[in-house]
């Protein structure tokens, strides 16, 4: 297994769709979640073997989900939260105590190594993180046309410029084989880019990744991966559970995730809603969560559209979280 930390630097600004968008396009996250990311890569990877991919077997994209659901999964990513430099920032946990309502409520980030003062010491962070340090939202006046009166209408579109910095996510692999495909994909997406708002521009990015198995920095998130006592279980993914593993819930919010389908085979319809536990939320067990189906009913005889929902968590020491 390898654990990969991939950092992107946007080009120009990215849009990135609000959990709790309104009609237009005037509100925007800072933050890619791991389901848009992971969709991002799978509108690359059907294209492969157009891209004169020349490695077989190359697995189908149905292939890929089915091994996902199962209980080995050949890869899990995380979603892409900011960094400045060589400092990472990481979503706070949702905690149950009372150091989370006085002290944490309104840090939604701890820097990396905060991260870890607070999980092992639980000291609070003296001077915490904004992410109006590194990036800028703005709005930007567009105009669209009736395609049938060509009356004009003016809009106007959220995006996300970093000032320095950009987002980082990490994929964990546990399949050497897809190594090559899936950096393949990334470099057509980057290309492609991520998000909304790609035909003006928006989300293209350039990357770079490291290895961080034995970083040691990161590997301390792991630590107590094989220690007897008492763990809560933190997502640095959006997670939508099994029916069994809903139960294992401490310290949540659920967020609706909707969207619209991008493909090159057919129109461009809404996918079916679906309601995942936020990054950050704490579980009693390791969640594995899973890809679900949220094709329309009408795009059926397309192609199958999916919506990623694997769990992607780290063993901590429940002192200084419930």
């Amino acid at each position: 297994m390898k654990r990969w930390l991939i950092k992107l630097r946007f080009k120009s600004a990215f849009h990135a769709g609000s959990d709790y968008a309104g009609v237009g396009l005037e509100d925007t996250n800072f933050i890619f979640h791991s389901d848009t990311i992971f969709s991002g890569l799978a509108n690359q990877w059907v294209k492969l073997p157009k891209k004169g991919w020349k490695i077989s077997p190359l697995p189908s994209l149905d292939e890929i989900v089915n091994r996902l659901n199962s209980n080995t999964p050949p890869f899990r990513l995380s979603s892409a939260f900011p960094f400045k430099g060589e400092d990472y920032y990481l979503p706070t946990p949702l905690g149950l105590s009372s150091r989370f309502v006085d002290d944490l409520k309104d840090i939604p980030y701890l820097e990396l190594d905060e991260f870890l003062d607070f999980i092992n010491q639980g000291k609070i962070p003296e001077y915490p993180f904004s992410p109006d340090e590194i990036l800028l939202t703005y709005l930007t006046p567009r105009v669209s046309l009736d395609r049938i009166s060509q009356m004009s209408n003016i809009f106007f579109s959220a995006g996300v410029k970093f000032k320095q910095g950009g987002l980082y996510f990490i994929l964990e692999i546990n399949n050497e084989d897809l190594d090559k495909p899936l950096e393949t994909c990334l470099e057509l997406l980057a290309e492609a880019g991520l998000g909304g708002e790609r035909t003006v521009g928006y989300g293209q990015f350039e990357f770079e990744q490291r290895n961080i198995t034995n970083d040691y920095r990161w590997e301390e998130l792991w630590k107590h991966k094989e220690n007897k006592e008492r763990l809560t279980y933190y997502s640095l993914s959006l997670i939508c559970p099994r029916e069994e593993e809903t139960k294992f819930a401490l310290a949540y919010e659920i967020i609706p995730r909707k969207g619209w389908i991008y493909s090159e085979l057919g129109p461009s319809l809404k996918r079916r809603t679906s309601r995942m536990f936020r990054e950050g939320s704490l579980f009693s067990k390791p969640i594995r969560g899973k890809v679900i189906d949220v094709t329309p009913s009408v795009f059926k005889e397309i192609h199958p559209v999916y919506r990623y929902g694997l769990g992607l968590t780290i063993p901590l020491k429940t002192e200084f979280l419930i």
